[in-house]
Order: C-alpha cells, then structure tokens, then sequence
C-alpha cells in the first residue's frame, strides 16, 4: 500500500513520521536550522518575544504572560513543550490551540524546504511555529526554551526580553554536571542591550552582559504571599492581593516584571482579572475522588521540594505514584516528599528499568511500603484499590505520566 501524498497527511501521520526521524550527527545545528528558516522566510520576526529559559517554572511564567496580555487585548501566541493531552498545545494563537489543519499546512512547509536537513523533532516544530505566526496579526510572541539554551532551537530568534527563571542540577550529560556549566549554558538565550530577568539571586554566572539593563529577584523586583493571596513589588510600583492558582511566585513575578520591560500598555485590572482566571494544568491540579487526586510535573529535586511546601496544608494519608526519566536524580527528587507520603507506587514510563531505579532510591531511603507496577495503567488501577476514604493519591515525576492519567479521566 503506497503512503500518501505528504501534502495530505493527517497530524497523527506529520507526527509518527517526525518521531520517526533519526537525523544524522551535526556539528552545528543551530546553524542548519537557521538557514532552513531563512529559506522559508520567517526570521526575523516583526513583533516583540520574549524567551523564557531555566530549570523550573518556565510555563507557570509563560502561562502567566499569556493569560495577562490577552486580558489586556494584546494578540498573544507561544511555543511551549511539551504537552499534556494534545500536540497542537504547543503552539497558541490568541490563548487557544493551534488547529490540525493550520499545522498539517505549515509542517508541508517545513518538509519541503529541508530537503536533506534532517532536523530534529523539536527544531521542525519549531519552524512549524514560526511559519503560523508569521501568518498572524500578533503583538506579542513567547518561546519556552526546551533544554539548556544556548543550544536549543529557539535560540535563532533574538528576544527582546530573556527570562530565566531558575537553575537547578539536571540533564547534566548535556548541560554540565555543575550549576555553573548550566546556568552557562542557559545564558545562550542573552542579547546585548535586551533586558534580562532573572528569577534567583544567587545564579552562578556573572549577572547580566555588556549594555543589557538585569533585573534580579530579590534585589530588583519581590513576591510575597501565603496561600491563595500574594503582592508584586517592581520598578514601577506594587501589586496587592493578586491571586495565586498554586504557582511558582518567582515566576510569576518573572513574568510581570517582563511586562515592565517590554512596554506594551497593560492595567493593572488586566494583571488581577488575568491572575483570578489562570489555570495551569499538571501543576497542584486536583480530580475530585474517589479516590482524590493531585497531579504535578514536578521531576527534579528543586522541583519535588515546592511540591512538597505546596503539600503541607493538606490533610490525611497521601500515597504517591511516581515514574521519572532515566536521567533524572530520583533520590533526590523524593527525599523532599518522604515525609508526606506513607506508601509509595512506582511505575516505568518506557523500560521497566526505570521503575526498579526508583525502587532502589526508595529502598536506600529505608522506605519500606513500595509497589512496583509494570506499567502506568496498572499502577494506577492498583493504588486506587488500595486507598481507604479520604487518602490521597498524589501523582508525580514526569509529563508523561501526568498525561496519561488526565487521558484516563477525560
């Protein structure tokens, strides 16, 4: 049976045909994935961007500016990964979902201007996303950084404003086994002269370069606040009694000191009413029982241990299921969450190797109530049987799991 014309492929097919692509070893990808741009005509682009990079909170910040600068009337879109529940969240137009057929046409696109490049998944959607923006009256662009910065795809687009929210110890076969090789490599994402902002104080390199005005959390711009209600303190002023959907305050303060440095007019009626409204899904999201659920991403040690701050006004019994990567510090991440949880469910994401790695950081914990599944569907099944009336089943540690469960919920 011959395959169809790639012109009328459906998504599910751009899709299985991108994740099946092995492109061969480049010294310089970056260099490649800009000239297949220029091809296509799609840098630079004409309206203001903001990049968002570090190693955690980066879509609380780009969820953030989104849902502000729509309430403000601005024409917002973003490219974002990965997603929960469908691919075409990671390209927004307005606040909403890219639709199949925009992207089938700008992945037709991208497809015939490579030719013999065979970019990666990520630098294919990549262009796949700045074809469709191209296509649209926007105002404003947000990019999230995928991994590290200097090297990731979008870096080819200069941003007017860089944001890195945090950094913390991960992915270091490719980053860097240190905070300082890290925290280097996300400062790729840098301009001249375009402001910075940075959500820590203590980020090891040195802060800001040459003529580029830095604004730093904690010296230059605050956030305070317990619970749901939390203040903004920043160059042009306060904010007070802003609502908090259970996000990273850093980050949000990230994001509004990002409004301030790219001067797009926006009210403060816009920022209360953007805030009141704003949902993150994955992040402290609950499903109502039984049994009770929370669902969170969090998957490195930084990461675990706002989770578990964020854990400790709940009351009852929590078990945890849990799955995480190869390449993450299992022991790490789960030391946080000890102290809450009383029975453990571990289950693989690919390989069954990564279940028994996290029983192994668990037994090396001295904790001794651990399940081990062989898959997410049957851990799931599984722990929900063993939960008595009012136990909570907290489910963490990767993407992938978290979007698995929401499918199962749908």
């Amino acid at each position: 049976m011959t395959q169809p014309n790639p012109e009328r492929w459906t998504l599910s097919q751009w899709l299985s045909w991108l994740e099946g692509i092995k492109p061969r070893p480049q010294h310089d990808k970056l260099k490649i994935l800009k000239s297949v741009a220029n091809k296509l005509n799609v840098l630079p682009l004409s309206v203001p961007v903001i990049t968002i990079g570090g190693s955690n909170g980066k879509g609380t910040c780009v969820a953030t500016l989104q849902a502000i600068y729509k309430a403000a009337g601005y024409n917002v879109a973003s490219f974002t990964s990965p997603h929960l529940l469908h691919f075409n969240e990671r390209i927004t137009l307005f606040g909403e979902p890219v639709e199949d057929e925009v992207l089938c046409q700008a992945f037709y696109k991208v497809y015939v201007a490579c030719e013999r490049a065979a970019l990666h998944y990520f630098a294919f959607i990549l262009l796949v996303a700045l074809i469709i923006f191209q296509q649209n009256p926007l105002d404003v662009i947000l990019l999230e950084v995928g991994l590290g910065g200097r090297l990731d795809p979008v870096n080819i687009v200069d941003p007017d404003v860089s944001i890195i929210t945090n950094v913390s110890l991960e992915h270091q076969a490719i980053l860097g086994e240190t905070r300082q090789a890290i925290a280097q490599e996300k400062a790729g994402i840098m301009r001249p002269t375009k402001p910075i902002i940075l959500g820590e104080k203590d980020l090891p390199f040195i802060i800001g370069i040459k003529d580029s005005p830095c604004y730093v959390y904690g010296r230059d711009f605050f956030a305070e606040g317990e619970g749901k209600i939390w203040q903004f303190q920043g160059s042009k002023g306060r904010l007070d009694s802003l609502h908090n959907p259970g996000l990273h305050l850093h980050s949000m303060a990230c994001a509004l000191m990002a409004l301030t440095c790219l001067n797009l007019p926006v009210k403060e009626k816009a920022i209360t009413q953007a805030l009141a409204q704003l949902k993150l899904p994955g992040r402290m999201q609950r499903i109502a029982g039984p049994p009770s659920m929370i669902l969170d991403v969090a998957h490195n040690p930084a990461s675990c241990t706002y989770l578990a701050q964020q854990l400790l006004p709940y009351k009852g019994r929590l078990h945890g299921l849990c799955a995480m990567g190869d390449d993450k510090d299992a022991q790490a991440s789960l030391v946080p969450l000890l102290p809450l949880v009383t029975h453990w469910h571990v289950t693989p994401l690919k390989t069954q190797a990564s279940a028994d790695a996290l029983a192994k950081a668990l037994a090396a914990l001295a904790v001794q109530e651990v399940d081990v599944y062989e898959s997410i569907p049957e851990a799931l099944e599984e722990a929900k049987k063993i939960l008595q009336k009012g136990e909570i089943l907290l489910i963490f540690g990767s993407f992938y799991l978290v979007s698995e469960v929401l499918y199962s919920h749908l």
